[in-house]
């Protein structure tokens, strides 16, 4: 797929950017697949073909809906999203959430409570990581 990537053409490169990364994910492992991958790839297949903006998540498809009206609908929508009270569940939280960290296109998969092993031999929980910090990943850096 690299191969027919053209340097300067956004729409090919962020197509492989779906294809490199959630569809990957999503046939990755069974269990991703059978929770949502089996969901997440027609819903892809048929925003592509049909060329709608059906996620603000996935390149590729904010390609299309660049209408007005799209693009109206869409921001009033996001606006009626993130006012949304938080789902109440049925276990206690500590913390009443906040709808707009779910409305993230680059969100984390990681917890706050999780600990992240640094270059310097070091572990630091992932909430306290900060702009610099070194992260170890299998020997390596990120």
């Amino acid at each position: 797929m690299k191969l027919i990537a053209n340097e300067n053409d956004d729409f090919i490169k962020d197509l492989l950017a779906d294809l490199t990364g959630q569809v990957q994910e999503a046939i990755g492992k069974q269990e991703w697949f059978d929770k949502w991958g089996v969901h997440y790839l027609p819903s892809l297949t048929d925003a592509h073909l049909l060329q709608v903006c059906n996620n603000f998540k996935d390149p590729g498809v904010q390609h299309y809906g660049k209408g007005v009206l799209f693009s109206k609908i869409r921001d009033e929508m996001d606006d009626i999203f993130c006012s949304l009270p938080a789902p109440i569940s049925s276990l206690t939280t500590s913390a009443p959430v906040d709808m707009a960290v779910f409305y993230n296109p680059a969100g984390g998969c990681f917890h706050g409570e999780c600990s992240v092993s640094l270059m310097n031999g070091t572990t630091n929980l992932v909430k306290d990581v900060q702009p610099g910090d070194r992260m170890a990943l299998h020997g390596g850096m990120v």
